[in-house]
């Protein structure tokens, strides 16, 4: 099942990938590509949009984790859209909410990208 509904740039720095369904162990490896596919192309930022998602496994996790690494050596930055109780819990479980901050909307995510 395709995971990745759309990705826009958001100025120079930053691009917003939004996903869909279920981001787990089925696009992990679609999830990896695309990640180290928006920080070759230069992006310091990624919004990951996780509005329309549906469930999170540790997959799926690790995916979001890895990018994170990756782009925290390059001095930037990931950002979280979800106002899903059921995915943030996962984010708190794994104690990576501690590390990228969850936004409610994204609005708020842009705001503290900018």
């Amino acid at each position: 099942m395709k995971v990745l509904k759309d990705i826009k740039d958001i100025g120079s720095e930053t691009a917003h990938v939004e996903l869909t369904g279920d981001v787990d162990f089925v696009s992990y490896s679609d999830l990896k590509k695309l990640f180290a596919k928006v920080i070759a192309a230069g992006k310091k930022k990624i919004i990951i949009d996780l509005t329309d998602a549906k469930h999170i496994d540790s997959s799926g996790i690790g995916a979001i984790t890895s990018a994170h690494i990756k782009i925290n050596s390059l001095g930037g930055k990931i950002y979280i859209v979800s106002s899903n109780s059921s995915i943030n819990k996962i984010f708190d479980l794994t104690g990576l909410s501690k590390v990228i901050k969850i936004h409610e909307n994204l609005k708020s995510a842009i705001e503290a990208a900018a």
